[in-house]
């Protein structure tokens, strides 16, 4: 049953005023401002009440930090394949345009992303799992009034969305937006707004399993005298049968509660973001840090000590390398000695930077090798990255997932026109298809993998590969090993590819006729004809043994019995066969016996 629209606004400010969620958006905010490097308050210590002109040290790993997992997560391939095995040629096709035919979806959106001047998909999904904890975002696709569809997905911020779900997935979600009331005008034309152009408001983008309803808060022109709000946009079927958002938090989820049994709450560990584990550490490095610079700023300007008979005042600064300080012979000044911390704050400041790395990344993430590792060393280090990762990788995978199987869902349903997709595939192979319901029917959900470029790990794969296929008996075959170890999208092209350059140089014939047409294709027909002339003494029949024209010839290795001399017609380019028929005329003579005379031959 849909909601009433009177309804709405009340549920998603209940929802955002419960205890669980305020406190998941208070995390998220102050994970942002690790993000954002604000600056150290050294008056918010708890239990240290310091001056207001404490000097504040703010540190930059949080945001190293989270940069680089962000850039990591970016620079992974995304790997969107539908397992085949032992799938008819037919199907492995249909398989195969379903794949190009959720590349090119993505590759849609993207355009359109940077054409609102917005970051790409996969950089805006990898930025909400590390800062937010959850990536949330709309994904459908679009009529025109052409004919045509768009896909159109739309990332919106978790921090200023809410949404109710069941076990069989989202109830409704809700993000809430501010805007002007001329951005507002701008999107929704007929909007009856009477507010100014510069004046707020509040802005609902709600939907539920079947419909989609926008609302505006702050102004007096309501609808139907029914609560402070504007209908925006009234309610509209989305055309799916289920919520067209996907939210999928990241983190290591636990499935432990927090709090009393009988209470209802986020489970600990739910969209938790990359500060997780160093949250609480960032404050207290940033404390002492600051401890030590308000030492070192005290060490250039020290306070000095007067002593002098009478009551004397001193208005040039001691600390200046040029002052002048005029002094009676009785008189002595002596600075103030520097204080200090004690011997174990370097330590404890070490300590702090210990466990912020266990929790991060290693410094040779950054490039900052102190000495030389050996290879096994390196191997090690490399693997802490997946710890770090592994848990945004995984949310992406389902992210992406979800999304394809929306975006095909939708095209199944035959709610939307056939579409015109391009991209390239993994292979980096340029495609241009209309996809329809009928490409898509039947096929089976897609399986996802992200995974990060990291050093050393290709030619890790390869090495691995090579030696699954080695020995007389492989221990897997090509397909498994392209899909499985390389993660090869479209292994069967590459197969047929493969078998290809075989042929070609499985036989000096083939080869000879490859390059021919490749010299051909260059103008130099010289070299054409002495390539085809190899040609015609590959496929000539061979002399008959010593002994008589009467004993039977064996054939080449490789070539089937009863091979014609000359080359069949079609197999090569007309240019090609009268180079053929040229050389021939050239160089081919009567066939005799050994030890014949020669024909014409004086004598004779």
């Amino acid at each position: 049953m849909p909601y009433k629209v009177n309804e709405i606004i009340p549920m998603v400010k209940e929802r955002l005023t419960t205890l669980e969620v305020v406190e998941k958006l208070r995390t998220m905010d102050d994970d942002l401002d690790f993000y954002n490097m604000r600056l150290f308050d050294t008056n918010s210590i708890e239990g240290t009440p310091l001056g207001s002109n404490f000097r504040s040290f703010t540190s930059n790993e949080p945001r190293t930090f989270a940069d680089k997992i962000i850039s990591l997560i970016v620079s992974g391939e995304i790997i969107i394949n539908v397992p085949y095995m032992d799938s008819d040629q037919g199907e492995r096709e249909r398989f195969e345009k379903a794949e190009r035919f959720w590349a090119g979806c993505f590759e849609s959106a993207d355009e359109r992303l940077e054409n609102a001047l917005r970051q790409p998909l996969q950089v805006q999904v990898a930025t909400q799992l590390a800062l937010r904890g959850t990536c949330c975002a709309r994904v459908l696709i679009r009529n025109n009034a052409d004919d045509t569809s768009f896909v159109d997905i739309k990332p919106l911020d978790p921090r200023h969305s809410a949404w109710q779900a069941s076990d069989e997935g989202l109830i409704w979600f809700c993000n809430v937006s501010t805007r002007t009331v001329a951005q507002i005008r701008h999107e929704y034309p007929k909007a009856p707004l009477s507010q100014g152009d510069e004046e707020v408001m509040d802005v609902y983008d709600f939907y539920d399993e079947k419909f989609n309803t926008v609302l505006a808060e702050g102004t007096t022109a309501s609808s139907g005298g029914v609560g402070m709000y504007t209908i925006l946009k009234k309610r509209t079927e989305h055309g799916q049968e289920e919520v067209p958002v996907i939210v999928v938090p990241g983190g290591s989820y636990s499935a432990l509660k927090a709090g009393p049994l009988d209470r209802t709450t986020i489970p600990a560990g739910y969209g938790e973001s990359i500060f997780a584990s160093v949250r609480n550490l960032y404050p207290l490095l940033n404390e002492v840090l600051s401890i030590y610079l308000e030492l070192v700023a005290k060490s250039r300007d020290q306070t000095f000590t007067l002593y002098s008979d009478e009551e004397t005042r001193i208005d040039e600064n001691p600390n200046e390398s040029s002052g002048v300080l005029h002094l009676a012979a009785r008189d002595r000044l002596a600075p103030i000695e520097v204080p200090q911390t004690t011997r174990d704050a370097s330590q404890l400041v070490g300590i702090i930077q210990g466990m912020i790395q266990r929790g991060t990344l290693p410094q040779t993430a950054f490039g900052e090798l102190a000495f030389q590792l050996s290879g096994f060393a390196i191997t090690q280090l490399r693997q802490s990255l997946f710890s770090t990762m592994e848990p945004d990788l995984r949310a992406m995978a389902i992210f992406y997932r979800k999304s394809s199987i929306a975006l095909s869902d939708q095209i199944v349903s035959e709610r939307v026109n056939p579409m015109e997709l391009s991209g390239e595939d993994r292979n980096r192979k340029f495609f241009r298809q209309v996809f329809s319901a009928e490409d898509l029917k039947n096929i089976p959900h897609p399986r996802v993998k992200v995974v990060p470029q990291l050093p050393q790990d290709d030619a890790q794969r390869i090495q691995l590969a090579q030696a699954l296929r080695q020995g007389k008996t492989p221990l897997l075959p090509d397909r498994i090993i392209l899909d499985e170890i390389l993660e090869i999208q479209d292994a069967g092209k590459i197969m047929q590819m493969v078998k290809e350059q075989i042929a070609e140089q499985g036989h000096p014939a083939a080869a000879a006729i490859v390059l021919a047409k490749t010299m051909l294709d260059l103008g130099r027909e010289d070299l054409a004809a002495v390539y085809l002339q190899e040609v015609q003494k590959s496929l000539s029949p061979a002399p008959p043994p010593p002994g008589g024209p009467g004993l039977p010839s064996t054939p080449p290795p490789g070539l089937p019995t009863g091979l014609p001399p000359n080359l069949p017609p079609g197999v090569l380019p007309p240019q090609l066969a009268g180079l053929i028929q040229v050389a021939q005329a050239s160089t081919q003579g009567p066939q005799v016996p050994p030890g014949s005379p020669r024909p014409g031959a004086l004598g004779v």
